[in-house]
């Protein structure tokens, strides 16, 4: 009866670390917030509604929008559309959440970059995969909602091997 009992606890080792070793994505991966306020000097973010965010969850700042474009009239102006000033359009960092104060995240380091609210910043949460990854099934992000002022983003962050059987979209 030992030996049995051995081969089972043996067994259901393996089942335990084979479920650490890889996870199966598929879906909708991230969590998005809308940043409406930022306190750089502080490290804090205020966002929409902090639903499910915790500490030491890592994420992705970024700023969607803001770049200046040319807009003047289309007639004749081989220029109409090109973008003119970048401004902080783009910029990103990742981040590790330390703590929260209702609707305020505090992260673990300084923020580093400087965003516009105004630009439809957004903090993205991700899985945050310590092995290996195998893409089961597409995975995709939210679609972008303007008037939410997030999603659009599929972010993952693996240290070892992403196994793509479907798409990343």
């Amino acid at each position: 009866m030992p030996r049995l009992r051995f081969t089972i606890s043996c067994f259901f080792l393996l089942l335990v670390f084979s479920d650490l070793a890889a996870q199966n994505l598929s879906g909708v991966v991230n969590r998005y917030y809308k940043v409406i306020g930022i306190n750089a000097a502080t490290h804090v973010v205020k966002v929409d509604n902090a639903s499910y965010l915790a500490s030491k969850q890592r994420g992705l700042l970024i700023q969607m929008k803001g770049a200046d474009i040319n807009q003047t009239s289309p007639t004749n102006n081989v220029n109409w559309g090109n973008i003119t000033s970048i401004n902080n359009a783009g910029k990103f960092e990742l981040v590790t959440v330390c703590g929260l104060n209702a609707d305020s995240v505090i992260f673990e380091r300084e923020i580093k970059n400087t965003y516009d609210v105004n630009g439809y910043v957004q903090l993205v949460i991700f899985p945050d995969l310590v092995t290996s990854a195998t893409v089961v099934d597409s995975v995709f992000a939210a679609p972008w909602d303007s008037t939410a002022g997030k999603g659009g983003v599929v972010f993952i962050n693996v240290d070892d091997t992403v196994y793509l059987n479907d798409d990343i979209v």
